[in-house]
């Protein structure tokens, strides 16, 4: 049977915002202004750093994260537990193996638990599946080399 891996046994949180194919303009630009997060990963030919750098944008521009941390509803340790999301992905997603530690259904079911124990934020608006989609392309792309997606 396959059993479920909670991200948060792996401290998964991060700021997020609900990115599709169309605001991943927006979702690069979201991160070189974002404020109170330490920068992404500096652009290399190094695939995995690149696909770091799209999960940080992807992250920043996921509206239900980015709301949940703006308004505080995780407390006072909204933003660290935004950053635990993302250094989390990045244990799950760590370039060592094309296959992750972690499917795509896995990363939805994980993004939607997580907001909801950690922020109270049900999410109902499918943003969670395209965010693990989105994650997952970027990895299969720079797996194989190709950074255009992230």
């Amino acid at each position: 049977t396959n059993q479920k891996t909670p991200l948060s046994n792996y401290l998964f949180h991060t700021t997020c915002s609900k990115p599709t194919m169309s605001t991943l303009p927006q979702a690069a630009a979201a991160a070189s202004t974002a404020t109170a997060t330490p920068p992404p990963p500096q652009s290399s030919n190094n695939p995995y750093l690149e696909f770091q750098a799209g999960v940080t944008a992807a992250l920043r521009s996921w509206s239900a994260l980015k709301t949940a941390v703006e308004q505080s509803w995780g407390g006072t340790h909204s933003q660290s537990k935004a950053e635990d999301l993302r250094a989390n992905i990045f244990q799950f997603f760590d370039g060592s193996s094309p296959t992750p530690r972690m499917n795509v259904d896995e990363l939805e079911d994980n993004f939607m638990d997580y907001m909801e124990e950690e922020f109270g934020v049900v999410l109902e608006d499918g943003s969670e599946r395209q965010l693990a989609d989105l994650i997952w392309r970027m990895n299969e792309g720079c797996g194989r080399g190709d950074v255009t997606l992230a």
